[in-house]
């Protein structure tokens, strides 16, 4: 922790990722920088609301949100709706975990004359030992092209899940 908020250092690692990155919540689930895709480093305009706390099953919220992306390098906006499922046991390399099931859309801002904005479809497994998500799924596309003539491109299908943790 230091004077911009809690500083979170993600390590993604595997067979076609290997990258280190930090992110800065203002409080615990309050992202003001940090990633919502991949691995892309956005300032938020204000706070993302990756979890919004207390977290309960039937819970949910919506938020669209403003951003500067640095790898684009450019401003937009992101849509961004969370609902609470249910408890259920997960297991990951780094153990098994009591979590709750999040189910995640989003509709990003990196829409292009030529494509549509990406939709992303996740299940985001949290669990409170960790203090953060253990298991996400992760499904995204956008369509190019318009009219009758579009194509559908996949742009994420993948699977995240915790290796280690070290509690502070």
């Amino acid at each position: 922790m230091d004077g911009e908020g809690i500083r979170v250092r993600v390590t993604q690692k595997g067979d076609k990722v290997d990258n280190e990155r930090q992110e800065v919540w203002a409080a615990p689930g309050l992202v003001t920088i940090g990633a919502v895709f991949d691995a892309e480093t956005r300032r938020f305009k204000g706070q993302l609301k990756r979890f919004e706390f207390p977290l309960a099953p039937g819970k949910s919220w919506n938020q669209r949100i403003g951003n500067f992306n640095e790898e684009l390098r450019r401003e937009g906006n992101i849509q961004r709706r969370v609902k609470v499922a249910d408890w259920t046991s997960v297991s990951t390399p780094a153990g098994t975990f009591d979590a709750l099931r999040l189910r995640v859309s989003m509709h990003l801002d990196d829409e292009e004359f030529y494509r549509q904005a990406t939709q992303c479809t996740y299940v985001t497994w949290y669990a409170p030992a960790v203090r953060n998500f253990v298991r996400d799924e992760r499904e995204a596309q956008y369509l190019e092209g318009g009219g009758m003539n579009h194509t559908r491109h996949r742009s994420q299908h993948g699977l995240l899940e915790l290796t280690s943790f070290t509690p502070v």
